[in-house]
């Protein structure tokens, strides 16, 4: 389920669900399966379930009708393992603690029907917060139970508490939050449990909140990606929610008070950076419905050295976040390096790999469009330094250093006694450059040194001869 304190999320969240009318029933739909013997951070769940729900549920207001259903806590393997623990009634806050104590977790995982019995226990403005650790796995489907029950003009609204899922796929969880007029919050460690109970105690929406519809599409497909909904300007996430790529849950559908947001929209399975919706106005009434477009365009990057293919990686950024890499190589195939992107503008950094001297990067800009195509390319030129070490005839063994106008060293290696490396071949930018030899064996034969300008394209070569 979740981390530590993951009751109080939950029952602050029926605290907070009802700020306007504390007579409202609020019953929770408690998730006691036999995966709450699983643990978190050393603990089982189950432990943290019975010390944190005392804790919380005896803070409540003694007015609010508060009820209990809990599923999987007495058979194993049988889907009717559901359980109306308490019916909502003002004062039932300790017997819900001492039933939550006494849970010994069992069986599977009926969701479904367990929330269809919730609803059934509330009347019109009745609240009904679902807490699972898991996915159905009884067949049935939560987003169509909450549908049908709203679609036969039940007033209530639902609040989903997804724990520790993982990467499970959870639409069928955040369809029936939305479908029941609710927050889905999805709380994977410590940190996400404490932001969600933020959310809940102070940014929570009322049972008559505007509705917002957003939408998120990639090359005329729906895009699976998180929705997060700020005050206009920047401020704490007051309600958010994961579209997928379903018709169910795409457009995602967020209860938020009337006001003006920003909507920062992030894709999941789409190499590019997110996008905010900016200043978008929901009214008390009715719906506002926005499109998020993470269509793309290709960016096609060339790079060359003295005009033919080249290596070099490619980092592809927006701003200073890094969104997309590859490499060029030297074939056709690959070079150019064509990334797909949404649109936007990008600064491509480019670092050669064939040069023996450090440096040779280099940043190109580039603006990408939809459906189109942007080519942008390098040449970096280049010049080849051959340096050879003889004692007349005879190849030897001998170090080599390259040094720049101003005295750094750029390059080096060695020359060996073979005639595919000695003469030693270094590629350079073009310049003017100071070569010492200093062959290692046999010693003691001193050190040489000479001057060389390279020209771009380029090829020359200098040999020291250690005779005499």
């Amino acid at each position: 389920m979740g981390r530590n304190r993951w009751w109080v999320v939950v029952c602050l969240l029926i605290l907070t669900a009802l700020p306007a009318a504390a007579a409202d029933e609020v019953v929770l739909v408690l998730d006691a399966s036999g995966s709450m013997w699983g643990q978190i951070e050393g603990e089982n769940k189950i432990v943290i379930a019975r010390r944190a729900v005392r804790d919380v549920v005896g803070r409540l207001d003694a007015g609010v009708p508060l009820g209990l259903v809990a599923y999987g806590h007495r058979r194993e393997g049988d889907c009717a393992d559901i359980e109306v623990v308490a019916e909502p009634a003002a004062g039932t806050a300790g017997a819900v603690a001492d039933a939550v104590d006494g849970f010994n977790p069992k069986g599977k995982t009926p969701l479904t029907a367990a929330v269809e019995r919730g609803l059934g226990l509330v009347g019109e403005g009745g609240t009904v917060v679902l807490v699972s650790d898991g996915l159905e796995t009884c067949g049935g489907d939560p987003c169509a139970a909450v549908r049908e029950a709203r679609d036969a003009g039940a007033g209530f609204v639902l609040h989903v508490v997804g724990f520790d899922l993982g990467d499970e796929d959870a639409s069928a969880l955040e369809c029936a939050a939305q479908e029941g007029g609710g927050l889905y919050f999805d709380a994977r460690d410590a940190a996400g449990l404490s932001a969600a109970l933020e959310r809940a105690v102070v940014e929570a929406p009322p049972k008559e909140a505007g509705r917002l519809f957003v939408e998120v599409v990639a090359d005329g497909e729906l895009a699976d990606a998180m929705v997060e909904v700020r005050p206009a300007g920047g401020g704490d996430v007051l309600a958010a929610g994961r579209t997928y790529t379903g018709e169910a849950t795409n457009p995602r559908s967020l209860p938020v008070p009337a006001g003006t947001y920003d909507v920062h929209v992030r894709p999941l399975a789409i190499s590019g950076p997110g996008l905010v919706l900016s200043g978008v106005e929901v009214p008390e009434e009715g719906t506002v419905e926005k499109t998020a477009d993470f269509s793309s365009g290709e960016l096609a990057v060339g790079v060359r050295r003295n005009g033919a293919l080249s290596d070099a990686t490619i980092d592809v950024r927006a701003g200073d976040e890094r969104v997309t890499s590859g490499r060029s190589y030297t074939r056709e195939s690959n070079n150019p390096k064509v990334f797909r992107l949404p649109p936007g503008d990008y600064r491509v950094v480019l670092q050669a790999l064939e040069f023996d001297s450090s440096g040779h990067r280099v940043t190109l800009e580039a603006s990408v469009r939809a459906g189109e195509r942007t080519e942008i390319s390098h040449d970096y030129v280049s010049a080849t330094l051959r340096v050879g070490s003889f004692r007349g005839d005879e190849r030897l063994d001998s170090m080599v250093t390259i040094q720049d106008a101003d005295g750094q060293r750029v390059a080096g290696g060695r020359t060996y006694t073979t005639e595919s490396n000695n003469p030693k071949s270094f590629v350079l930018p073009p310049g003017s450059y100071r070569v010492e030899v200093k062959p290692l064996n046999p010693k003691g034969l001193g050190t040489k040194q000479g001057e060389v300008t390279l020209e771009g394209g380029g090829e020359d070569e200098v040999s020291f001869d250690f005779a005499g």
